[in-house]
């Protein structure tokens, strides 16, 4: 993909996290998502990951923090039932994620 002109490249890989490949960057980055004990529902959770992903981007986060908190709050979406349903709150998250 960078071959054919993207400057940064970002691969989901469901439970395992993504992989982030930056330009100039040599090497790509497996960005690991937090373990959870108990997968209720994966239906949904990589919409959940985008939107964060996208929201942060947004607001000026990094590509690695960008990926790093969609990851948390992707995590936090698989242990209820549904897709949009099972998407946290704010008050389900840990408050660093909130700014």
């Amino acid at each position: 993909l960078q071959r054919r002109g993207a400057r940064t490249v970002v691969v989901t890989l469901g439970a395992q996290g993504c992989v982030l490949l930056e330009e100039g960057v040599a090497e790509p980055e497996v960005l690991a998502c937090p373990k959870v004990e108990k997968v209720v529902d994966t239906s949904g959770a990589g919409d959940c990951w985008v939107g964060c992903f996208a929201y942060y981007l947004s607001v000026g986060k990094s590509m690695k923090e960008c990926c790093r908190r969609a990851g948390e709050i992707a995590s936090v979406s698989v242990r209820e039932k549904g897709t949009q349903a099972s998407y946290p709150a704010a008050s389900d998250l840990h408050p660093d994620l909130l700014s």
